[in-house]
């Protein structure tokens, strides 16, 4: 074991890698995007799904207000990890402001699509889940 300064290289969020997998895998953002509909004018920038799985994947690494985003973007080695590098907490404050009604209740629906297996089925029979054969 070594003491001494922190080393920007090394992070205490490696689990994000696979959180950043999955949300790949899955095509979360797209699916959120989908849901949810444009918030700006011009394609720049964040989406909303990437606003939100940014916010998220803050809170996941311990954050819970926006400025936690900005603590978060200021870990180099985490942001080559995270599955939105970069977001700041001026931004996602920003993009939020730019949700109407209809927006906001389209997240719960984007996320029940994102978190419903496609391929997993219970059958009433039976107790265990997982990947029908």
């Amino acid at each position: 074991m070594r003491l001494g300064a922190p080393d920007a290289a090394l992070t205490r969020f490696s689990g994000l890698a696979a959180v950043t997998e999955l949300i790949d895998r899955l095509g979360i953002i797209d699916k959120l995007d989908a849901a949810v509909g444009p918030i700006k004018d011009r394609d720049r920038g964040c989406s909303a799904g990437q606003m939100l799985v940014g916010m998220s994947a803050a809170q996941l690494c311990g954050e819970d207000f926006l400025v936690g985003l900005d603590r978060h973007r200021a870990d180099t080695a985490g942001q080559a990890l995270t599955p939105v590098p970069g977001l700041a907490s001026t931004t996602a404050a920003g993009l939020a402001r730019k949700f109407i009604e209809g927006q906001w209740a389209a997240v719960e629906t984007g996320g029940s699509v994102t978190c419903t297996p496609p391929r997993w089925t219970c059958s009433p029979r039976s107790t265990r889940t997982g990947p029908s054969s």
